[in-house]
């Protein structure tokens, strides 16, 4: 494993939390030291996200804030908190996605998490973070649904397609019994 391998399988098993920073060097071969900096740089990138989510929900206490910027705002808060949980960040599908969901979804509703998410103390980032990961497999379980549900309908409607073409064929079996030819016209 080479030098960069091993600061990105460092920093995957950082981001993951649950071995020592002895663990990790022994794993990858890298300084104990290297992998505490490494750890303190991940924070520091995780608090700065943290406090950029922050900004975001205060953002969003403006009495008269559009709604579609409201949407806008808490889409760009799960996308943060992706970043900070996993890691990764949401694709464009992903964004317009969430943005179809919340322009559904009720406007109190959001200004209600926003209030809640506003109200968590600054000592209790981990709390708010739990919150909003929540939030965000709330909204992914019903954007889920809501896809299951579209497959579903679609689904049916070639099935609805596919009997009343197998429908036309019984007919002119039928048809044909009648005429006396006895054969399958398809």
């Amino acid at each position: 494993m080479n030098y960069e391998q091993a600061e990105q399988t460092a920093e995957k098993l950082l981001q993951i939390g649950n071995l020592t920073y002895e663990q990790i060097s022994y794993a990858t071969e890298l300084p104990e030291w290297h992998v505490a900096s490494m750890a303190e740089e991940i924070h520091h990138e995780q608090d700065a996200i943290i406090q950029e989510i922050r900004k975001t929900i205060i953002g969003m206490q403006i009495d008269n804030v559009d709604n579609s910027v409201l949407r806008s705002k808490i889409v760009s808060v799960i996308e943060l908190t992706h970043r900070i949980t996993s890691g990764r960040k949401i694709g464009q599908n992903e964004r317009k996605a969430l943005l179809k969901f919340f322009a559904a979804y009720d406007i109190g509703g959001l200004i209600d998490t926003a209030a809640e998410l506003r109200a968590i103390s600054r000592n209790y980032d981990y709390l708010m973070i739990h919150k909003l990961i929540r939030f965000s497999f709330d909204a992914y379980s019903c954007i889920a649904q809501n896809i299951l549900m579209q497959q579903d309908a679609s689904d049916q409607q070639d099935n609805d397609q596919d009997c009343e073409n197998t429908s036309d064929v019984v007919d002119k079996k039928k048809q044909n019994q009648e005429n006396g030819t006895g054969q399958w016209d398809l």
